[in-house]
């Protein structure tokens, strides 16, 4: 008896001899890094993968197969349907999507869930990088489970807890695709918003792309207590001041960047807390970049990891750390392709 190896390879001749479409030339899934990468839809102009035989179009060509080999060649194609139903192979994302996690074992799953059906829906090449930032419940196993499903997941798992900046870091410099995007595991901003940012990083208008909750508060579907709020305004009010930047939200956990473009400033980055966003847009005018802030919606989650007075505090301290690590010479300019002066 053949090897399952053996068979697909005498499908694949057969489909060959009786030209049956092929989505493509190789009849084995890539490995990639120990997976499967499965990662984006097949080109329109291309066919699914199907393997039925139009036996109009054998006729025409006076080549009509046998039933056994109809059995075998429908066998193979549906075999490659069992590996991947939905997402074909790709071995260069346009997209990567970062979350930083934490004890996230109950909201991820959730999450998951519906960046795969983002992605499904507008046909992107892909990949997620869950950082595991030393949780101490099942967010590991679960995030593997998940894997079982959504082929485009990975895990990238810390022994201890350093902080969002850190995992944030983590994951950008990781990140495969052309475009990295990050936000936060809750999705307090909406995944479909991303449709924003990528419409303005892929026409290279600009080279990141930062959510806002302050452009237009009318796009807020579940506010913060009114003190949050106001330490908020507060906070950006003190970031203007000591960093200069203009942006009227910084902390919003939704951006997007050109890879290509500003790698270095996740290489630069020195902040591992949550007050990391000013530094990386600090970083973003230091070199030249353009970077566009962009109304999106958002809703607030009672159980934010923002503790409001002890992380408040931090976050003042790393504005003046910016400042003190730009004295210090900290930031080296470098040239990047097309920067402004």
């Amino acid at each position: 008896m053949r090897s399952a190896p053996a068979k697909s390879q005498m499908a694949f001749i057969i489909c060959r001899r009786y030209r049956i479409p092929l989505a493509d030339s190789n009849p084995y899934p890539v490995e990639i890094m120990g997976r499967r990468n499965f990662g984006e839809r097949q080109p329109k102009k291309q066919p699914h993968y199907r393997y039925d035989i139009e036996r109009s179009q054998l006729h025409a060509r006076g080549r009509t197969p046998g039933p056994a080999i109809q059995c075998l060649a429908r066998s193979f194609g549906h075999a490659r349907e069992r590996l991947s139903p939905s997402l074909p192979m790709s071995s260069s994302p346009e997209l990567s999507i970062v979350i930083p996690a934490v004890n996230e074992e109950t909201r991820l799953p959730e999450t998951l869930r519906k960046i795969h059906d983002y992605l499904m829906a507008r046909s992107l090449r892909a990949e997620v990088l869950v950082v595991d930032d030393g949780s101490t419940d099942s967010t590991a196993k679960v995030v593997d489970a998940l894997r079982q499903s959504y082929p485009e997941v990975r895990r990238i798992t810390n022994a201890t807890n350093h902080g969002k900046g850190f995992a944030v870091r983590q994951g950008m410099l990781a990140a495969s695709g052309e475009i990295a995007l990050f936000t936060d595991a809750d999705l307090s901003t909406p995944i479909e918003e991303a449709d924003k940012l990528l419409a303005v990083l892929r026409d290279r208008r600009c080279d990141g792309a930062i959510g806002s909750r302050a452009l237009d508060r009318s796009l807020i579907e579940v506010h913060q207590s009114v003190l949050r709020e106001t330490a908020g305004i507060v906070f950006n009010r003190v970031v203007r001041l000591v960093t200069g930047l203009n942006f009227a939200d910084t902390q919003c956990g939704f951006k997007a960047f050109r890879l290509d473009r500003t790698r270095i400033l996740f290489e630069q980055q020195r902040v591992i807390g949550f007050g990391f966003d000013p530094e990386i847009l600090f970083l973003a005018r230091r070199h030249g970049l353009r970077i566009a802030e962009i109304p999106v919606r958002w809703a607030h989650h009672p159980a934010s990891k923002v503790k409001f007075v002890e992380d408040g505090l931090r976050m003042l301290g790393d504005l003046w750390v910016i400042r003190r690590n730009a004295w210090r010479g900290l930031y080296p300019r470098r040239e990047t392709p097309g920067s402004e002066t």
